[in-house]
C-alpha cells in the first residue's frame, strides 16, 4: 500500500502515536508520506530497513510569517494554474469554516505527483485537508479520520462546522477510546463507520521492571505532558508537598514544557519543595525508558479545563505501565478503560489531592499489592497497546476500506459507461 498520513507537526514531542503508526506500516512493508504542517524535534532514529518507505514533508512552516507566505504563494498558483480547483476548496471552506484549509493548496504542490491507496487525517480537523487535497486532483483513495480528545470537545465550541463536510466524505472515523464514540455519535457521525483504534507504544523501548525498587531513601515521583491547563500538575506538586510534610522524602520529577511552566516553578516555591520538583524539560522517546525506570510511582493529573477541552489516553502513562511503574490517575477521558482500579493501576476522581496521597503511601508500604498490580497492566499493554498488533489492526482496516473503494469507484464507471443499466447495490 501506498499510505499518506497528515498530522499538524512531526515528529512532535509526545505524540508518538504518530511515530509509531508510521513506522508501525513501514515494518508491515507499506510506503509511507507523511505531510505535516511543520517538524518537530530534531532527532528522528529509523531502521536503515525502512528508512527507504518513509518519505516526510511539510506544507507549512515554523515562522508564522513564512507560513503565511507560503499560504498566500500556493494559493495564487492555483488560482491561476488551477481556478476550478481553487473555486471548488474555497466553497469547502464556506461550508465548515476551518480557513487553515488554505494549506491545503501548498501540501497538494508537495503530492501533486503521487497517488495514495489511502489517507489518514491524525487528528479530526485535518481531515478537511485531506478532501481539499483530493479536489485538487490529489489520488487519496479513502479517508480515514483519528479523533484524540480535544478535537470533539473544545475545539467544537470555537468551531462548530468543522466537521460537515467530513461526515460526508469520510470512510472511517477513529476514535482512540470507546468513551469517545458517544461524543462522535452526537456530532452526527454514522455508528458503522465508526471503530476504536487505540494509539500504540514501541514495546521494545520499555523493558519490564519485575520488582519495584525497595528502601529506596527517596520516592521518586514521575509525571509527563504539555504544561497547559488540561494538566494539573499543580496538584502533583501539592501531593509531593503533603508527602514532604507528612516525613515521606520525595522527589516530582515533571517532564515537559508550556505556557504554565513558570506557574508550576511558583507553586513549588510557594510550598517550599522547590529543589524537590524537577523540571527537565522535553527529552528524546529514548530517554522516556530510563526516565521511568529510575522512578517508583508514575502521577496522571490530566484534567477537563474550564472551557471543556479533554485529552486522549497519554502514551506516556502507557509507557509507565510497560516498564513496571504503578500509576494514580484522574478519571478523565476515556482512562478507565486502560486503568482498572486495583487491577491495572489506581484511579481516582478529578482533583482529589488527599486520595493520591493515600494511595502513594499504600503502595510505598505493601510492595505485594503493587507486584501484581503492574504485572496485570504490562500484560494489558502488550495485548491491547502494542504498536506490532495495533499496525497489523489498522492495516486490516485499510485493506478493507480500500477494497471497499475499489467496488465503489468500479460501480460507478459502470454507471458513467451503460448509463442505461440500473444501479446495482454493492453488500458491504
Amino acid at each position: 500500500m501506498n499510505i499518506l498520513i497528515i498530522t499538524k507537526t512531526f515528529p512532535a514531542e509526545l505524540e508518538t502515536f504518530t511515530v509509531n503508526h508510521v513506522l508501525g506500516m513501514a515494518y508491515r512493508g507499506h510506503a509511507v508520506t507523511v505531510i505535516a504542517e511543520k517538524p518537530g524535534i530534531k532527532k528522528f532514529y529509523v531502521s536503515p530497513s525502512v528508512a527507504d518507505k518513509i518519505t516526510v514533508k511539510f506544507f507549512s512552516a515554523k515562522r508564522r510569517t513564512f507560513a503565511v507566505l507560503y499560504t498566500i504563494f500556493s494559493s495564487l498558483f492555483f488560482l491561476f494554474f488551477h481556478p476550478i480547483h481553487f473555486t471548488k476548496v474555497l466553497r469547502q471552506i464556506g461550508l465548515h469554516k476551518n480557513y487553515n484549509v488554505l494549506q491545503a493548496f501548498m501540501a497538494a504542490r508537495l503530492v501533486s505527483k503521487s497517488s495514495f491507496d489511502i489517507t489518514h487525517a491524525e487528528f479530526g480537523p485535518l481531515g478537511n485537508i485531506a478532501i481539499a487535497l483530493k479536489t485538487c486532483g490529489v489520488r487519496t483513495g479513502p479517508l480515514c479520520v483519528s479523533f484524540r480528545g480535544a478535537d470533539i470537545s473544545s475545539y467544537l465550541n470555537r468551531k462548530p462546522f468543522t466537521y460537515k463536510l467530513i461526515l460526508e466524505e469520510g470512510d472511517v472515523f477513529l476514535p482512540i477510546c470507546d468513551s469517545f464514540i458517544q461524543r462522535l455519535r452526537l456530532i452526527g457521525f454514522p455508528e458503522k463507520k465508526i471503530i476504536t483504534v487505540h494509539s500504540a507504544i514501541n514495546l521494545s523501548l520499555f523493558t519490564f521492571r519485575t520488582l519495584r525498587k525497595k528502601n529506596s531513601a527517596v520516592i521518586k515521583l514521575i509525571s509527563a505532558g504539555r504544561f497547559l491547563p488540561t494538566k494539573e500538575f499543580s496538584q502533583a506538586i501539592e501531593a509531593a508537598a503533603a508527602l514532604k510534610k507528612n516525613g515521606v522524602p520525595v522527589t516530582l520529577e515533571l517532564i515537559g514544557d508550556g505556557p504554565e511552566k513558570e506557574y508550576f516553578k511558583a507553586k513549588a516555591m510557594n510550598l517550599g519543595i522547590r529543589e524537590e520538583v524537577i523540571f527537565p524539560g522535553w527529552i528524546s522517546q529514548d530517554e522516556i525508558g530510563r526516565h521511568l525506570m529510575d522512578a517508583d510511582i508514575f502521577i496522571g493529573v490530566s484534567n477537563t479545563s474550564s472551557s471543556g477541552d479533554m485529552e486522549e489516553i497519554p502514551n506516556i502513562m502507557k509507557e509507565a505501565m510497560a516498564v513496571g511503574l504503578p500509576v494514580i490517575a484522574y478519571n478523565h477521558s476515556g482512562l478507565d478503560e486502560l486503568i482498572r482500579h486495583g487491577e491495572t493501576g489506581y484511579l481516582i476522581s478529578e482533583n482529589n489531592i488527599s486520595c493520591m496521597v493515600e494511595i502513594i503511601m499504600n503502595i510505598i508500604n505493601s510492595d505485594a499489592m503493587v507486584s501484581g498490580i503492574v504485572s496485570n497492566a504490562r500484560t494489558l499493554i502488550e495485548e491491547e497497546y502494542a504498536s506490532i498488533s495495533q499496525s497489523k489492526r489498522m492495516e486490516q482496516i485499510y485493506v478493507t476500506l480500500i477494497s471497499k473503494y475499489e467496488k465503489k469507484r468500479n460501480c460507478f464507471a459502470a454507471k458513467e459507461y451503460f448509463p442505461g443499466n440500473k444501479t446495482i447495490y454493492l453488500e458491504s
